[in-house]
C-alpha cells in the first residue's frame, strides 16, 4: 500500500475519532439540559436577575434593530445604568438571539448547553495540544467541565461561568511560551482576551496567578529574555483584541467615581465545609469527590519536577486560599481583596487538579490502546461523569421539578415602591417577565456614580423613577428606547428638574429635540433648568469615536487571527499531502 493511501486511511480514522468525540460531548450536553428543559422552570436566585435583566435589554434592543447596548432603558427600572459598559456582554448575545426562536426558559437552557459544550471542546483540545493523548484529553474535559464549582457557577454566576470555559486556553498559552514554543505566544493572547470579554474579575484573578508563576520562574532563572519578550507581545495583543472592553473603562470609568463592587472579603467557607461538600459532590463551593481524591493520591501519582507535580501543588494551594484557612484578615485592604468571595479560586484549583486527575486516569488505562477500548473508555467516562453531575444538581432539580405556588414569582405591585426580587423564586414562561418589575437583588445599583450609590435615599429615589422638580418628588416613568429614555414633563413655572437617570462621561441630553448642556444633581443624575410649559427630554448614551476606533482595531485583529489559523491549517494539510505523494 502506498504511503499516500496509508495517510488517507489514517486521516479517515482520525476524522472518525474526532466525530465520535464531538458526538460524545454533544450527547452529554443534551443529557445534561433535557431534564431541566422538561420542567420548563428556572430556579432564580443570587445574581440571576442581574444577568437576566442584561440579556432582556440586549434582546429588546435587537428587536428594535440596535446591535449595541450601552445603558439600561427597559430593565433595571429604566435608570440608564451602565451595566453593559463595564460588565462584558458579548457571550450573552447568543442567549438573547435564542429568544427570537424559543421561550425564555428554553433559550436559557440551550445557551447553558452551548457554553457547556464549548467548555468540553476547549478543555479537550487544550489538553490534546499539551499531552497528545486523546484518552487523557477526554478525561480532562469531563472532569473539568463537570467540576461541582463550575456547575454552581452555571446556576447564576454567569460571568465566571463563561470565563471558566477559557481558563485551559490561557494556561496552554503560558505553557507554549515558557516550556514549548514561544512563537505561539498568540494563544495566551486569545485566551486572555476571551477572559476579558467574559468577566473582568476573572481577568484580575488570572493576572494574579500569571504574575506569581512568572515571578517564581524569574527567581528560579527558568525563563529567558526571549520568553519574556513573547509574554510582552502577548500582553500587547491582548490589549488590542480587548479594546472594545477596555476603552469604556478608560473614557467613562477611571477617574469618574463609578461604583463597581464592594471591596473586601465577604463570605468565607471553612476547610471542613469544603471537604464535606466535596465528598458529597454537591454543586456549590466544593471541588467534588474526584478532585478531592486527586488531592489525596496526586502526590504519589506524579513525578517530582514535572508539570503535573507543579499542577498538583498549585491546585492544593488555591484550594486552601479559597477557604478561611488562608489568613484573609491580613489582606482585607489589599488589592487581592477585590476577589470579594475567596471561593472564586476554586475554578483555578479545579483546573490544576483536573490536569493531575486526567494524568492519573490516562496512566491507569495505558493498556487500553485499541480503538474499541477507547470507545468503551469514553462511554464509561461519560456515564460516570453524568451520574456525578445529576447527583451534584439534584438539589436544584428538586426545587423546580414541581410547580410551587409559594415560590412562583408574582407580579410586583406597581403602586408600591420597587421591592427586591424574592430569593429564591421559580420562573416559567408565564411569569418570566414579572422579574423585571422588581429590583435586582445583587447589582441593581452597581455602576451607579458613587454619589448616587453611597446614599440609600438617593439610590432608592432613582430606582423608583422619582423626578425632583424644585425639590419636590414626582414619579414619572420614562418611555424606553435603545440606549435612551424620554420624559414628557409639564411645568407650571420655570423649574430646576432633576431626572432619575444616572450620568456618565458620554451621556447626552436633548430638550425639545435640541441638544443641551446639563449639570449633575446631588444624586449624580441629569439636572436641567427648564422654562414653563411642556417639554420632551431625551437622555441617552453615545460612546465617543475612540470606542469605534477600538472596535475596528479589535475586529481587524480577530479577523487576522482567523485568516492566520486558516492558512496555517491548509499549509499543514497540503505539506503532508505533498510529502506523502513524493514518498509514494
Amino acid at each position: 500500500m502506498s504511503e499516500l493511501n496509508v495517510m488517507k486511511k489514517k486521516d479517515h480514522r482520525g476524522k472518525l475519532e474526532n466525530i465520535f468525540i464531538v458526538l460524545i460531548f454533544l450527547v452529554a450536553t443534551v443529557i445534561m439540559i433535557v431534564p431541566f428543559l422538561e420542567t420548563q422552570r428556572i430556579l432564580a436566585t443570587s445574581d440571576w436577575a442581574f444577568h437576566a435583566s442584561r440579556v432582556e435589554q440586549i434582546y429588546d434592543n435587537l428587536r428594535q434593530g440596535k446591535l449595541f447596548t450601552y445603558i439600561a432603558t427597559t430593565t433595571f427600572q429604566h435608570t440608564g445604568v451602565g451595566s453593559f459598559l463595564f460588565y462584558p456582554t458579548l457571550f450573552f448575545y447568543p442567549w438573547a438571539i435564542l429568544r427570537f426562536y424559543f421561550n425564555p426558559i428554553v433559550s436559557f437552557y440551550i445557551w447553558y448547553g452551548i457554553v457547556t459544550f464549548f467548555t468540553y471542546m476547549i478543555g479537550y483540545l487544550c489538553m490534546l495540544s499539551y499531552s497528545k493523548n486523546k484518552m487523557r484529553s477526554l478525561s480532562f474535559a469531563f472532569i473539568y467541565a463537570l467540576a461541582p464549582y463550575r456547575l454552581y457557577l452555571g446556576g447564576f454566576v454567569f460571568g465566571e461561568f463563561i470565563a471558566a470555559t477559557f481558563i485551559p486556553l490561557v494556561f496552554l498559552g503560558l505553557y507554549e511560551i515558557v516550556w514549548r514554543d514561544s512563537k505561539k505566544w498568540y494563544i495566551l493572547s486569545i485566551g486572555m482576551s476571551l477572559l476579558v470579554y467574559s468577566h473582568i474579575l476573572s481577568v484580575l484573578l488570572m493576572v494574579e496567578l500569571l504574575v506569581v508563576v512568572v515571578g517564581i520562574l524569574l527567581i528560579a532563572k527558568k525563563i529567558s529574555f526571549l520568553q519574556l519578550k513573547a509574554l510582552a507581545f502577548s500582553a500587547l495583543l491582548t490589549v488590542l483584541l480587548s479594546l472594545p472592553i477596555i476603552i469604556p473603562f478608560v473614557t467613562d470609568f477611571i477617574g469618574h467615581d463609578i461604583f463597581s463592587a464592594y471591596k473586601g472579603i465577604g463570605i468565607l467557607i471553612n476547610g471542613t465545609t469544603l471537604i464535606q461538600d466535596s465528598f458529597a459532590n454537591t454543586s456549590g463551593t466544593s471541588i467534588g469527590i474526584v478532585l478531592l481524591a486527586t488531592v489525596v493520591v496526586g502526590w504519589h501519582a506524579t513525578i517530582k519536577g514535572t508539570l503535573e507535580r507543579y499542577s498538583y501543588w498549585l491546585g492544593i494551594v488555591l484550594m486552601i486560599i479559597a477557604t478561611s484557612v488562608f489568613p484573609w484578615d491580613m489582606f482585607s485592604e489589599s488589592f487581592i481583596a477585590t476577589v470579594q468571595l475567596p471561593w472564586r479560586y476554586l475554578s483555578y484549583s479545579a483546573f490544576f487538579l483536573a490536569v493531575v486527575a486526567s494524568h492519573i486516569l490516562a496512566r491507569s488505562c495505558k493498556s487500553w490502546n485499541t480503538r474499541t477500548a477507547f470507545v468503551v473508555f469514553s462511554l464509561i467516562l461519560a456515564a460516570v461523569g453524568l451520574l456525578g453531575y445529576f447527583g451534584s444538581v439534584s438539589g436544584t432539580t428538586a426545587k423546580i421539578k414541581k410547580y410551587d405556588q409559594n415560590m412562583a414569582l408574582k407580579p410586583a405591585n406597581p403602586n408600591n415602591p420597587v421591592q427586591k426580587i424574592p430569593q429564591p423564586t421559580q420562573l416559567n414562561k408565564e411569569n418570566y417577565q414579572n422579574q423585571f418589575g422588581y429590583a435586582v437583588a445583587y447589582g441593581e445599583t452597581d455602576y451607579y456614580p458613587k454619589r448616587a450609590q453611597a446614599n440609600s435615599n438617593y439610590a432608592e429615589s432613582i430606582v423608583n423613577n422619582m423626578v425632583v422638580i424644585n425639590n419636590k418628588e414626582i414619579k414619572i416613568k420614562p418611555t424606553a428606547a435603545p440606549n435612551y429614555l424620554t420624559f414628557n414633563i409639564k411645568l407650571d413655572n420655570k423649574s430646576r428638574v432633576d431626572l432619575p437617570v444616572v450620568t456618565y462621561a458620554h451621556t447626552y441630553v436633548y430638550v425639545d429635540h435640541k441638544k443641551v448642556p446639563f449639570s449633575k444633581s446631588k444624586r449624580a443624575t441629569v439636572q436641567l433648568e427648564l422654562a414653563k410649559g411642556k417639554h420632551v427630554v431625551t437622555i441617552g448614551y453615545a460612546p465617543g469615536s475612540l470606542y469605534f476606533v477600538g472596535l475596528f482595531i479589535a475586529g481587524i485583529g480577530w479577523l487576522s487571527l482567523a485568516i492566520f489559523f486558516t492558512l496555517k491549517k491548509y499549509k499543514k494539510y497540503f505539506s503532508k499531502k505533498t510529502t506523502a505523494k513524493a514518498r509514494s
